[in-house]
């Protein structure tokens, strides 16, 4: 059809030539529920379907930010609030930080670079709670702190596998 080989990539054009067209119709509107629908119409299996490799790189760089920059806030919130001058000022700030961060931005990012399918309070919420299960475990076992091993990977497992089911119940 467009001489590029693939039936995926030509299937993949025509839902934007749908929205460019119906945003175009009516100069000065941007997408309404109209583009959406002729979105929905030339795509229709896609119609309610989570973007799983936007979610899985969203929830990683999700993640990943939400490490930097919750240790990096958090840090500088104990050192300006409870200043200490001991050899590690601002660590457990920066502990506390970084597990919030990544706690909020990981269900966050799935849920926008996924299609904003599914539901972003059921994303926080079982993030949130998986998260704060496998502290509960790792501070009540006699072990290591092993639990907090796998706590990354149950953040975007978790992430990623609600948006992919709150999204499958919204259609």
């Amino acid at each position: 059809m467009l001489g590029l080989g693939d039936r995926g990539v030509a299937r993949g054009v025509a839902p934007a030539l749908a929205l460019l067209l119906a945003c175009t119709a009516v100069p000065g509107r941007v997408a309404t529920a109209s583009a959406q629908e002729a979105t929905r119409s030339a795509h229709p299996d896609s119609a309610g379907a989570v973007n799983t490799a936007g979610a899985i790189v969203g929830a990683v760089t999700g993640w990943t930010g939400g490490l930097f920059l919750g240790a990096w806030v958090g840090g500088e919130i104990e050192m300006a609030y409870y200043p200490c001058h001991c050899e590690d000022p601002g660590l457990g700030g920066a502990l506390l930080g970084a597990f919030v961060g990544t706690t909020l931005l990981t269900p966050v990012l799935t849920h926008v670079m996924g299609g904003r399918q599914g539901s972003l309070k059921a994303d926080l919420l079982v993030t949130a709670l998986a998260s704060a299960g496998l502290v509960a475990m790792a501070t009540t076992t006699d072990d290591s702190g092993a639990p907090l091993l796998v706590l990354p990977l149950a953040q975007v497992l978790s992430a990623i596998l609600t948006e992919r089911h709150t999204a499958r119940r919204a259609r």
